[in-house]
């Protein structure tokens, strides 16, 4: 399953690539991470992301290895998650590409290439992408604003995570979504 897209921030290239190689820092960002991301070694970050759907719970235990990155305009990486309540695994492969359109702005493409197996990847690709959009939006307002304000307070002490744990979350919200469908009593007509 692809997800992709590209918005632009009101700073400087290397301003912006600083901001989103910076894992711990870019992290912030993200919805529905619960433990802070850590460094292993150079290129490998762990996280947990636990996530609720209506009455299902499911922590996934993550990880991210960086795999290619030319500074400042090109970042790769290998993810992949695991939650052992519903035999469920993610695994993938994104990409960002860092352009300067005009002087003081970064335009930022990414892509992710996503597959879900086990119980959950029952569910298609459907589920992902009718929330996708609303926490990448999310995702892109709080980039913007500590790019282009680094001096503003945090709006929230919210925990770290990483691109990974996007689309977990966004998986999940539409699951539950198509889930209480499926089980809703249907009106019928008189």
């Amino acid at each position: 399953m692809i997800i992709e897209g590209s918005f632009t921030v009101n700073a400087p290239l290397e301003e912006t690539w600083n901001f989103l190689i910076d894992f711990e820092r870019m992290s912030v960002c993200m919805p529905g991470v619960e433990d802070v991301v850590r460094e292993e070694n150079g290129d490998t970050y762990t996280g947990k992301v636990t996530v609720k759907v209506g009455p299902i719970a499911t922590s996934f235990q993550g990880k991210v290895i960086k795999t290619d990155e030319e500074a400042p305009r090109l970042l790769k990486a290998k993810l992949q998650g695991r939650d052992a309540k519903t035999a469920s695994m993610v695994t993938g492969e994104f990409s960002s590409e860092l352009s300067e359109p005009e002087a003081g702005k970064t335009e930022v493409a990414y892509k992710f290439d996503i597959a879900i197996r086990g119980r959950l990847g029952q569910f298609g690709q459907a589920v992902i992408l009718d929330t996708s959009r609303q926490l990448t939006d999310e995702f892109v307002a709080c980039v913007r604003k500590r790019v282009e304000q680094p001096d503003a307070p945090p709006e929230s002490a919210a925990p770290q995570a990483n691109l990974f744990f996007v689309a977990l979350r966004a998986f999940f919200t539409s699951l539950w979504t198509n889930i209480k469908s499926v089980f809703s009593p249907k009106k019928e007509n008189a």
